[in-house]
């Protein structure tokens, strides 16, 4: 498979949805050799061998339940190699976007619910649904680009049911405000034509404090609908600039895969003006894995601090012994891709001289030292604030 130097990628995917019939799926020969092994073998048409019609029927019913068995068995192959998923072989016992079942699609370890998958009816297709914390997964196996070889040129996908793109800004620059006024001067028109969408504007507080903004432009009906939201304020993350441009897309060709950052700047005016380019990738990554988990602490602690802080008291402040009376191997709302906790790590020692792992709070120093992380009563920081700087 040709595959050309790849630009890094500013925009990142959020939610993925499409559709595929079945039969697809006995094609996945079609991409090489070097992934053939992966993939188990379809039966063979043994029917013409039959000396009589009813012998001829029973071996197509036959041939056609086995066929059905292993395609299946093929298409959770292909999202376990190629995407990095895990298919749960249980049924949900319910439906799925008028499908009449579906399974729940989980992380490799089988942890971590990132989708689901529909199956029977609807022209003997599935449908695949991935959220947004399974694309983090999905890309940190494979690529945009990858996966659209995969789905255009293997199972034939012409289009996408559903694809959000995002892009994250850490310099106050690609704002609610900006967005609102490129909205007045006409700029989300959408590069087909057409009416031109409507806007709404949310702001939250609590008492004087700005607690929540988004501007949206379009609806969740229309095909192209804008979110840009302040993303630290919506995780509690204080003195933090963090504002999310995001665009649902539904219906769109798969060739939008092929280059996210083209396919984000090409919609409007207000996308064109981020002028993306190389070199902001790497920086937004390692900043965004940051945010995402000081996200996650200020939930664990909302959630369940004070009892983790009475067990700790309770075990003579044993935090290892603590812990491990509680943790539960199999993971869940902390979940992160490998690529990111390697990147958590590396910041990690990279600005810090000395790691005890045995003390829980300065690991989370380590984690939150340079962004303040409100408490759920609104209390100032949450956390011990260690504040040494880095190198």
């Amino acid at each position: 498979m040709f595959k050309p130097k790849e630009l890094p990628q500013a925009v990142i995917c959020d939610h993925l949805a499409f559709t595929v019939p079945l039969a697809n799926f006995q094609h996945l020969e079609r991409a090489g050799d070097s992934t053939k092994h992966f993939w188990q073998k379809m039966p063979s048409k043994t029917w013409n061998k039959a000396t009589n019609e009813v012998e001829k029927h029973s071996l197509m019913e036959s041939y056609n339940h086995e066929c059905s068995e292993i395609l299946f068995k093929r298409m959770t192959e292909f999202l376990f190699h190629i995407m990095g998923l895990k298919v749960s072989m249980s049924s949900r016992d319910k439906g799925l976007n008028g499908y009449k079942d579906s399974h729940r699609i989980m992380d490799e370890a089988g942890r971590v619910e990132l989708g689901f998958v529909g199956i029977g009816g609807n022209k003997n297709t599935v449908h695949i649904q991935i959220s947004g914390t399974g694309c983090k997964h999905v890309f940190a196996k494979t690529t945009p680009f990858v996966l659209h070889f995969w789905l255009s040129k293997v199972l034939t996908v012409t289009r996408l049911s559903r694809l959000d793109l995002a892009y994250d800004c850490f310099d106050e620059v690609f704002t609610c405000k900006y967005a609102s006024d490129a909205y007045n001067d006409l700029c989300f028109q959408n590069a087909r034509g057409g009416p031109y969408p409507k806007s709404t504007s949310k702001i939250d507080y609590s008492g004087d404090e700005l607690i929540g903004e988004l501007f949206g432009v379009g609806s969740r009906k229309c095909q192209v609908y804008w979110r840009i939201y302040d993303k630290a304020k919506e995780q509690g993350i204080l003195d933090q600039d963090w504002c999310r441009s995001e665009v649902e897309l539904k219906k769109i060709p798969v060739d939008a895969l092929i280059d996210l950052n083209a396919t984000f700047t090409g919609l409007n005016e207000f996308s064109a003006s981020f002028n993306l380019g190389e070199g902001k990738a790497f920086r937004s990554t390692v900043k965004r894995a940051r945010l995402d988990l000081a996200g996650r602490i200020r939930w664990m602690k909302r959630q369940c601090g004070r009892t983790v802080s009475d067990l700790v008291e309770l075990f003579g402040g044993d935090v290892n012994l603590a812990f491990g009376a509680i943790c539960d191997d199999r993971g869940g709302k902390f979940s992160l891709p490998d690529t990111q906790s390697i990147l958590i790590n590396e910041y990690i020692h990279t600005h810090m001289n000395v790691l005890n792992p045995t003390r829980i709070a300065c690991s989370v120093d380590l984690i939150v030292r340079d962004m303040k992380i409100k408490s759920p009563d609104n209390s100032g920081v949450l956390l011990p604030f260690n504040p040494q700087k880095g190198n």
